[in-house]
C-alpha cells in the first residue's frame, strides 16, 4: 500500500515538473517574440531625413504625399519599417484619408537578392479592410508606391499577410506577386520623383 501511494506521489511530481517546464518554455518564447517587436529601429543620435508617405486623397481616388521625418538608420530595412509605421498611423492632414485598416500591425520587412521588398502585415489587413476595388487599390499602392519612391534600389514590392503570399486583400487586386510603381495613381500636385535621386 505504501509503495502504491509513493508511486502515485512520484507520478504527480513528474507531471507537475513537466507542466512547469512547458509553461516556462512558452513564457521564454513570448518574451523573445516581444523583444523582436520592440527592436530599436534607429539611434536617437542619428540624423533625421524627410520621406514621403502616400495616403488617399479626399475623393478617395488618388494618392497624395505627406512629408514625414524619420531617423536615417544605417539599415534600409529599419528606415522602411519607420515609414510603414507612419503609413499605419495615418495622415496628419485632414484633407487626406488613411488607407491602412485599423488594427493592422507591421510584422516584418525583407529584401531579397533581387532587390524585391516584402512587407509583411498582420491578418487585420484583410479582416478589417473596408473592401471595394478602389479602396483595395489605394491600400496596396500606398504601400508599393511609398516604398519604391523612397528607395531607388528597390525594384518591386510584395505585400504578405502573416508571412505568406496572398491572392488579394479584398478580392479585386492580385497581390500574389511583386508589384511595380504606378505613377498614374499619384495626384498631379504630388511630386512623383524618388526622393533619394
Amino acid at each position: 500500500m505504501k509503495n502504491k501511494k509513493l508511486l502515485i506521489v512520484i507520478i504527480i511530481l513528474i507531471v507537475l515538473i513537466v507542466l512547469l517546464f512547458v509553461f516556462l518554455k512558452k513564457k521564454d518564447k513570448k518574451e523573445e517574440i516581444a523583444g523582436i517587436n520592440q527592436q530599436q529601429l534607429y539611434n536617437e543620435k542619428d540624423e533625421k531625413i524627410e520621406v514621403k508617405v502616400l495616403f488617399g486623397d479626399y475623393n478617395g481616388s488618388n494618392l497624395k504625399w505627406e512629408s514625414r521625418s524619420i531617423y536615417k538608420s544605417k539599415q534600409i530595412i529599419n528606415q522602411a519599417k519607420q515609414i510603414i509605421l507612419e503609413l499605419i498611423n495615418g495622415p496628419n492632414n485632414t484633407d487626406l484619408i488613411a488607407v491602412i485598416p485599423e488594427g493592422v500591425q507591421l510584422r516584418e520587412i525583407y529584401i531579397d537578392k533581387y532587390n524585391i521588398m516584402y512587407v509583411d502585415f498582420s491578418k487585420e489587413m484583410i479582416s478589417n479592410h473596408r473592401g471595394g476595388s478602389t479602396g483595395e487599390l489605394l491600400t496596396v499602392y500606398s504601400i508599393v508606391n511609398t516604398m519604391l519612391i523612397n528607395f531607388s534600389d528597390i525594384k518591386k514590392v510584395q505585400v504578405l499577410i502573416e508571412g505568406v503570399e496572398t491572392e488579394s486583400i479584398a478580392g479585386h487586386l492580385d497581390v500574389s506577386s511583386p508589384l511595380s510603381l504606378r505613377e498614374e495613381m499619384i495626384a498631379e500636385e504630388s511630386s512623383n520623383k524618388r526622393i533619394d535621386e
